[in-house]
């Protein structure tokens, strides 16, 4: 048995069954069969040569109903421009024609969906390049006066120590996530003794204040198994709801039209793509309230990227 023969019968039973009423509620398109029922559809998305490619309900997906299931008089009466497209088919058309009427005008692809949000992950915005003291406090490196605030040679041997792994983790959080190589502008104390110096680093500025960044850029940052300025990471989009939410604002777009019902897509595939998309969302939006990574970061977001197509691997 053909396929179009398979969808004739299920265009019958749909006629039989008790849900007309359910349906001519929750539709927006009525068309009268050839046995003189009227059947409402949620929309009609294509016509060829055989037939419809119709939607009853988003619950029960797109079905293919031939043209001799319909009353003719009363499409010509109720839809005279779908007769038409019927009688250019029926007389020699032979490619498909669009229709997308009803629920089909708010419904896309997954391809079509999965590449519009690809074009707004590489859209790149102005992120602000923090100080060192962003992230550090060395306030008790200095006195109120912003002076050095030193009163032993251990005092300066302690605070040489911290403030130069504060530096060292400030250098690489710009390298690493800010792609700033350039030479940071120091605030510094020393104290020289016989042969030997201190240095105290109380401030470090980057060579320039902002980059542009897109939000594919800090997924694929998150994902790189080299990077170890993650914390600093953390730290930073907690404190730029605007960055955090160039994250989060897509992902949350992606579950609203996952809920819409508006997306075509097979069950299966939407079952992973809700996945990986709820799970790497709710580390994002935790980071709005938190400064703790969860181990599992790294590993959902790469899976998020996968699954979604956000980047070309």
């Amino acid at each position: 048995m053909s396929k179009q023969e398979n969808t004739a019968i299920l265009w019958t039973f749909l006629l039989s069954i008790s849900l007309f009423a359910y349906l001519s509620a929750n539709a927006s398109v009525t068309m009268k069969g050839a046995n003189g029922v009227d059947v409402d559809f949620a929309g009609i998305r294509a016509a060829n040569q055989a037939g419809l490619y119709m939607m009853v309900t988003p619950e029960q997906g797109e079905i293919f109903v031939p043209w001799e299931r319909f009353d003719f008089d009363d499409m010509a009466e109720r839809h005279p421009s779908l007769h038409r497209v019927y009688q250019e088919q029926r007389g020699g058309g032979r490619d498909p024609v669009d229709l997308n009427i009803g629920i089909y005008e708010r419904m896309r692809t997954i391809a079509a969906f999965s590449e519009q949000m690809k074009q707004k992950y590489a859209e790149k915005a102005t992120l602000a390049v923090p100080p060192m003291t962003y992230f550090f406090d060395m306030s008790q490196f200095t006195d109120r006066s912003g002076r050095g605030y030193f009163r032993t040679i251990s005092d300066y041997s302690n605070f040489s120590t911290r403030s130069t792994n504060y530096l060292r983790e400030y250098e690489r959080f710009l390298a690493e996530f800010f792609g700033i190589e350039g030479p940071v502008r120091k605030t510094t104390y020393w104290l020289t003794y016989g042969s030997r110096r201190w240095d105290v680093v109380t401030e470090a500025r980057p060579p320039q204040t902002s980059v542009k960044k897109s939000p594919v850029e800090i997924l694929l940052y998150v994902t790189d198994p080299d990077v170890r300025s993650h914390p600093l990471m953390v730290a930073y989009l907690n404190g730029h709801p605007e960055t955090l939410a160039l994250i989060t604002n897509l992902m949350e777009e992606k579950q609203a039209m996952i809920e819409s019902g508006y997306l075509m897509i097979s069950p299966r595939d939407l079952t992973a793509k809700r996945a990986a998309v709820d799970t790497a969302a709710v580390h994002y939006q935790r980071m709005a309230d938190s400064l703790t990574r969860n181990a599992n970061l790294q590993r959902d977001t790469e899976r998020y990227l996968r699954e979604w197509r956000v980047h070309d691997f």
